[in-house]
């Protein structure tokens, strides 16, 4: 949430059972995902919140991640380069 005391249950859906990879595959798939929050136990939250993830609040056996999709910068049939476009290797 904004701060670190602000987890209010309408910014977030949570699942069961989930792994990594799988947490960040329902974040994938949920329109509006902000970014996840994992327990070692399996526990998920996937956040939508519009504003994000704004804090963190540190806790043992938790893992919180921030999602930030691919954007194309130049479409198909590009290299990336660095300063320019003989700027490589």
């Amino acid at each position: 949430g904004a701060n670190s005391e602000d987890n209010s249950p309408s910014y977030f859906q949570s699942s069961l059972g989930m792994s990594l990879t799988s947490c960040q595959q329902l974040c994938i798939q949920k329109e509006g995902c902000k970014g996840i929050e994992l327990a070692g136990s399996g526990y998920c939250e996937v956040w939508t919140r519009p504003e994000g993830i704004g804090s963190v609040l540190p806790t043992a056996g938790l893992q919180c991640y921030r999602y930030l999709p691919f954007v194309a910068v130049g479409g198909r049939d590009q290299a990336c380069r660095g300063a320019n476009a003989h700027d490589f290797w």
